[in-house]
């Protein structure tokens, strides 16, 4: 906060939010000199139980103490951002996957298959966006070898990237297929 007059000033700072999740500032008072700026830090705790993409609108007001005519205010929005990710064994050569994501950065969502020995085998680009975005995804990643053929999937991970799908950001979440994927396979082939 700026203190634009010509003599010094304090000021009260109150904060507000529509949904109940209370905001805090580090300082609900400032004495400010003319001409400089003084901060203070909001923080919101975002509660466990907060559906995914919801948004808290907090407004914060500043208002001078001795002249009830000098205020201002600004805003800005928390977001819910749990993300949700499962992975699936769709067929031998098949993974899902099932996503709700909230990503502040990156641009591709991509998941890379590799083999046991972390060989890596394939990957497929799931989603390209512009951050901020709110990603829901509800796909199947398919593995081939370099010569087209169909490859049993052994290990999944979903990367957040850049462009450049090498340019990793983060791994977001990760699978391996084990004897039981493969046997409950089978048992419900058999089932069928």
């Amino acid at each position: 906060m700026i203190n634009q007059g010509n003599v010094a000033d304090n000021y009260n700072l109150t904060v507000s939010d529509n949904t109940g999740w209370g905001p805090t500032l580090s300082d609900n008072s400032l004495t400010i000199p003319a001409g400089e700026n003084r901060d203070a830090t909001l923080t919101v705790v975002i509660p466990e139980n907060a559906l995914f993409g919801t948004d808290d609108n907090i407004t914060v007001t500043a208002a001078s103490i001795a002249d009830n005519e000098v205020s201002g205010t600004d805003s800005c929005i928390a977001h819910a951002t749990s993300s949700e990710v499962k992975f699936s064994l769709v067929t031998l050569y098949k993974i899902g996957l099932d996503a709700k994501l909230y990503l502040e950065n990156g641009s591709k969502l991509v998941v890379k298959l590799y083999t046991y020995d972390d060989a890596f085998e394939n990957e497929n680009v799931i989603e390209s966006f512009a951050p901020p975005a709110h990603v829901e995804e509800n796909e199947n990643a398919r593995n081939f070898d370099k010569d087209g053929k169909k490859v049993g999937v052994k290990k999944a991970r979903l990367d957040l990237t850049t462009d450049n799908t090498e340019n990793i950001i983060s791994t977001i979440a990760t699978r391996a297929t084990h004897r039981s994927d493969l046997i409950k396979r089978i048992s419900g082939i058999k089932g069928r």
